[in-house]
């Protein structure tokens, strides 16, 4: 219990680091240790680090070892369905799982 990977993965995706908003109101995204300005129709698109999260969370969730050892008691189970709103065709096709 002491390190819950999957609950400490969930902030990052619902408050992701490596995407802000400026003060002139654009978005910019980390990419290649630098930030870039992200036109709003691309702001969907997935750059490496915004993948890390969801593919250590498939990883980890769907390995049969892990699940066998990582009970789900109502506190996991909860923080783990609030990325479900994230969820969506563009995101799940982006992924190479």
């Amino acid at each position: 219990d002491t390190h819950d990977v999957p609950c400490l993965v969930i902030p990052l995706i619902e408050n992701p680091p490596w995407t802000r908003r400026t003060e002139r109101g654009t978005w910019e995204k980390l990419k290649d240790h630098k930030w870039a300005q992200v036109p709003p129709q691309d702001l969907l698109l997935l750059t490496p680090l915004e993948a890390q999260p969801w593919l250590v969370l498939f990883n980890l969730l769907c390995e049969g070892e892990v699940r066998s050892r990582y009970p789900f008691h109502s506190f996991r189970k909860d923080s783990i369905l609030r990325i479900r709103k994230y969820l969506n065709p563009t995101l799940v096709d982006q992924l190479p799982v």
